[in-house]
């Protein structure tokens, strides 16, 4: 959850060299925040696609009211708990129109439905014993996921410490000019802590 297996002096030491491609790009005592849930991060991955962050947790939590069960605690508007995959597979159709009516598009709500599939039949795994990259293979082949998602997903969801996402926005903005076949290639000197390189990338724009 908090990264703490992680060597930060370890990792900037391979990783500093960014800060010769952009002063302060790559900054010492990066981690990689994990996650309790990693069916909730990975459907959240599927949400937050192309929507802004407020969007996309209004309509988590949309998804929470509606699937998860209720709960009593004493925090204010923490009323909810994010649904399982057998909380929400058995009331979806095939196409899982169901979700539209919480205000995802029908792409969005057919990949959370097969997630859902997925993971409860174990088609993918996203237990913490999972290979990251096993499972970013098997995401790739589900439809309705693409390259980013099945790294963010990897990243967010597994702590996959080697995750890259080439055709991010944020990365595309912060290495203007280079094709993704190009950013690759540059990425290859970051393994295999390619996803502390995102974070450092990410935080660099904010």
């Amino acid at each position: 959850m908090f990264d703490l297996d992680c060597r930060p002096a370890q990792v900037y030491e391979q990783l500093s060299a960014l800060n010769n491609l952009r002063p302060g790009l790559c900054r010492p005592g990066r981690r990689l925040p994990g996650c309790l849930d990693p069916f909730e991060a990975a459907v959240r991955a599927v949400i937050g696609q192309q929507v802004t962050v407020r969007a996309a947790r209004t309509m988590a939590g949309r998804l929470a009211q509606v699937y998860g069960g209720e709960i009593a605690a004493p925090v204010a508007g923490l009323t909810h708990i994010f649904p399982a995959p057998a909380d929400i597979l058995p009331s979806l159709d095939p196409q899982g129109k169901e979700l539209t009516a919480i205000g995802l598009t029908r792409a969005k709500a057919r990949a959370i439905r097969v997630l859902a599939e997925s993971v409860l039949t174990g088609r993918l795994d996203l237990s913490a014993a999972a290979n990251p990259e096993e499972a970013v293979l098997a995401i790739k082949e589900m439809p309705g996921f693409g390259d980013w998602t099945a790294a963010y997903i990897a990243m967010r969801a597994l702590s996959w410490t080697d995750a890259f996402l080439p055709t991010d926005l944020g990365v595309r903005k912060a290495f203007p000019g280079l094709s993704v076949k190009e950013l690759c290639q540059l990425a290859e000197a970051w393994r295999p802590w390619r996803a502390y390189a995102m974070l450092n990338i990410w935080q660099y724009q904010q």
